[in-house]
């Protein structure tokens, strides 16, 4: 879900006056211009009957109907006649979803992207889905962010949500309030469906806490039971930089801790202020470690601060962001309410990790627009916090700052299974930009890798751009939408290795990046059509060993979940694999072999059903030990094997 920005949508929607388009002419036309009411006149609306071919048409930014330019229009839908590979083809009139030229499917436009490079489709009408989509809550009012932990003493995991909710009117026609949002506890019922769960409030509506951000679950008080942190506040609270009712002008920034008291029936959530609602701060993330040794947890944070406004209307239109950690105490709230000062920097997506591997605390984070001058950067812990320096000694370095202002980064132990030290972040921009008024972004959105230079991790880090496709819509005088959003990591297909869910954001579509090979991404589209998506998480919901990605999506008011299924039956899987022949039920080898009616055994072969037949039962190479055949196909073991195949 996009942060809205400096200048909110409302601001534009008053300042334009509330015009509406002229009716678009369709008598006669000119080659050069575009026609407005009156046949021949050039000064308005695009072209019906004819349309030039150098561009999109006239400044509604809709598409090129009878002959097209071979690129998208300002408005980001696609042209009719020479589509590109990246998202389904969409007819400007009717709306219609038209099938791709190159990987085309046979009456559908491509669920995958990146997948079908042969020029027809495996199998068609749509290309297959191993994930199937469930329904967590359909009740969310702009959902935002999820935090998936135990919360209550059942043993089962729960998920919590913080939901902005709706603005409601303002006094001045036009625009609107700030939204108050609330923070949801979803416990999942008795069965194990993952579309069932019953919620209970943890943070109302009636606290009036504008924007609530990412939940963390943690034992504050170290009574046994789980307690939850939120972070709040936007910079769209302070948009115009000066409070005037109604326009949602005013900080709204708070750092509340919720205590959980089962003494009573039902669960009650007991408020602890670190920074009162109203601060000119806002804060989107926190960490708990014990900086300074004390026994005593500390609280980690980065304060965000908007000085701008439209104009220079209540301010310069710039910010800034402030690593900050609050000294944790034996006290009955827990934690100082004068911040330390680790230094200038850092953002909204703060990971606390031991990035030089010396022993301490570093701190990691992309950088967005609040005063940021890199994409990705990382506070060194030089020296711990003592008498002379009570915040400690740190340093600031760079890993990347070639990409623009970036959404989130994580250092990922291990990612690539070969010991090396990986980044992944994902930056934040609109190459389309918000015309005629302001320039596309000159960066690529993505998702990229950072790796850590060989012996000086303060050194520049190696970036790559891993991902594939990923492009907001178009934006317009009122918005830009930017992409991509947030994401997480693990085993997410199994197979073990690391894969990414990523957030489209400003791209309506959810992504799933998936690991073929040590540092090999293939980019799938998971869901086609979730705008506004927010927080991502990844965690085994059920306890049967295979993570579940959990995502908030605000523009459908819904938490999905999205399930590891496999790949349907008859159905082509590539995957970046062509090395391997592929059998009737639908899989590629992993090891050039495969039966007929089952699944790829990995590390030898299947028996003649896929299911019932062993492997040599020496494990030494050789033919099958059932009847030396594979389904009816020659085939041996590649080395030692279990004594069972791997099954269906």
């Amino acid at each position: 879900m996009t942060r809205v920005g400096a200048i909110s949508a409302a601001f534009f929607a008053v300042a334009a006056g509330g015009c509406e388009s002229e009716s678009t002419g369709t008598v006669s036309s000119d080659t050069s211009g575009a026609d407005t009411v009156a046949p021949g006149d050039t000064s308005g609306l695009s072209d019906v009957v004819e349309s030039d071919d150098t561009g999109a048409d006239g400044v509604d930014g809709l598409s090129d109907v009878v002959s097209t330019d071979g690129s998208d229009g300002s408005d980001g839908l696609t042209d009719v006649l020479t589509p590109d590979l990246v998202q389904p083809d969409i007819h400007p009139d009717t709306g219609a979803e038209l099938k791709d030229t190159l990987g085309p499917d046979t009456n559908f436009p491509d669920v995958f992207i990146g997948q079908d490079t042969s020029g027809t489709d495996d199998t068609g009408p749509v290309d297959p889905n191993p994930f199937v989509r469930l329904n967590l809550s359909t009740e969310a009012p702009a959902a935002a962010f999820v935090a998936v932990g135990l919360v209550d003493d059942d043993e089962v995991v729960d998920v919590v949500a913080s939901e902005v909710g709706f603005a409601a009117a303002g006094p001045i026609p036009g625009f609107s309030a700030p939204p108050i949002g609330r923070v949801v506890l979803y416990r999942r019922d008795a069965s194990d469906a993952l579309d069932s769960w019953s919620a209970s409030i943890v943070v109302p509506d009636t606290a009036g806490i504008s924007y609530p951000n990412e939940p963390n679950l943690a034992d504050v008080d170290e009574d046994g039971d789980t307690d939850v942190i939120l972070p709040a506040g936007s910079s769209a609270c302070a948009s115009l930089g000066i409070p005037i009712p109604g326009l949602g002008g005013g900080p709204c920034g708070a750092l509340i801790w919720y205590e959980q008291d089962t003494s009573g029936t039902p669960t009650t959530w007991i408020p602890h202020e670190i920074v009162p609602k109203g601060n000119e701060y806002y804060f989107s993330r926190v960490e708990l470690v014990d900086l300074d040794g004390d026994g005593f947890k500390d609280l980690v944070t980065v304060a965000e601060k908007f000085e701008g406004g439209f104009g220079g209307l209540g301010g310069d239109g710039t910010g800034e962001a402030i690593t900050q950690w609050f000294k944790g105490n034996p006290e009955v709230d827990r934690f100082d309410k004068t911040p330390n000062v680790i230094g200038s920097g850092l953002g909204a997506s703060l990971q606390a990790i031991d990035v030089d591997f010396d022993g301490d605390m570093d701190f990691v984070s992309a950088e967005f627009g609040m005063g940021a001058t890199a994409s990705f950067a990382w506070f060194e812990q030089v020296e711990p916090p003592y008498e002379d320096f009570p915040a400690g000694v740190w340093a600031r370095h760079v890993i990347g700052g070639d990409v623009g202002p970036s959404w989130q980064m994580r250092v990922i132990p291990d990612l690539y299974a070969d010991g090396t030290v990986v980044a992944i972040g994902t930056n934040h921009s609109n190459p389309n930009g918000m015309p005629p008024i302001v320039e596309g972004d000159p960066w690529t959105p993505g998702v990229y890798a950072y790796t850590m230079p060989d012996g000086d991790p303060t050194a520049l880090w190696t970036g790559s751009l891993v991902s594939a496709g990923i492009v907001p819509g178009a934006g317009d005088f009122f918005s830009a939408p930017k992409a991509p959003g947030l994401f997480d990591f693990g085993d997410v297909d199994g197979d073990a290795d690391i894969d990414l869910i990523v957030s489209g954001d400003g791209d309506p579509r959810m992504f799933w990046l998936e690991q073929t090979a040590p540092g090999s991404f293939v980019t799938h589209v998971l869901d086609p059509n979730v705008p506004k998506t927010g927080g991502v998480r990844v965690a085994d919901l059920n306890d049967d060993g295979m993570p579940e990605a959990v995502v908030a999506c605000a523009s459908t008011n819904t938490i999905y979940i999205y399930q590891w299924v496999g790949w349907p039956a008859g159905t082509g899987d590539d995957n970046g694999d062509t090395s391997g022949p592929e059998d009737a039920g639908g899989f590629d080898a992993t090891d050039g072999t495969e039966d007929v009616v089952g699944t790829d055994d990995v590390v030898g072969t299947d028996g003649a059903d896929g299911a019932a037949g062993t492997d040599d039962v020496d494990g030494s190479t050789g033919t099958d030990a059932t009847d030396s055949t594979d389904g009816g196909v020659p085939a041996e073991d590649a080395g030692p094997a279990p004594e069972e195949d791997a099954g269906p």
